[in-house]
């Protein structure tokens, strides 16, 4: 078997596949367009009554005491902190952090769940859109979520940089359309429904 054409098929169907997906999906912009586009989104979390003692943060949860406890050990360091609440306290949004990365957890307390999110939570009317932060190079992941009845479900986990080699610079959601901005200053808008 000639494995050599066998390569080059692979190859040269992947990306044949890859830019029939990218011409479906996204759309390079200009900077109007973007701007013109952008909506309010909400970022502020409100005071919460629960807070950290002595380097542990109590949380009850379906009829249990769920702890959230610092490790101040150098080799496994570990910190969370409370940001804060959202819909009247139904929502509660804890960050994790340790020397390489961030994790924020939103803990449900209608629903008796926590969910973790890659990124810091960007409320888009009836979406959230999380960006992993920059740990390495540059944010690797995005994250959308939808919101009903007060509660979440992930539905779209993906990579820009992989899937479009696209790095982020300000992204922003409207509808089903999320709209990008890179480092080199082009703009883009992407369906999130054909990702």
């Amino acid at each position: 078997m000639n494995y050599k054409f066998l390569i080059i098929f692979l190859l040269f169907g992947h990306i044949q596949f890859n830019a029939q997906n990218r011409t479906d999906t996204i759309v390079a912009i200009d900077s109007l367009e973007f701007y013109s586009n952008q909506i309010k989104f909400d970022t502020i979390w409100e005071k919460s009554n629960v807070i950290k003692n002595n380097g542990v943060i109590k949380v009850p949860l379906n009829n249990k005491i769920v702890e959230f406890k610092d490790n101040t050990n150098v080799e496994y360091f570990f910190e969370y902190s409370v940001i804060g609440e959202k819909n009247r306290g139904k929502w509660l949004l804890i960050k994790g952090e340790n020397y390489n990365k961030d994790y924020y957890y939103i803990i449900n307390q209608k629903f008796n769940k926590i969910d973790t999110l890659i990124g810091f939570p960007v409320i888009f009317n009836n979406k959230i859109v999380c960006v992993e932060g920059v740990y390495t190079d540059w944010s690797e992941y995005i994250e959308i979520w939808n919101i009903k009845n007060n509660d979440i479900k992930l539905y779209k986990k993906f990579s820009l940089k992989r899937m479009f080699d696209i790095y982020l610079n300000e992204i922003y959601l409207k509808k089903n359309v999320l709209y990008v901005k890179d480092i080199k200053s082009k703009y883009y808008k992407i369906n999130i429904n054909k990702i």
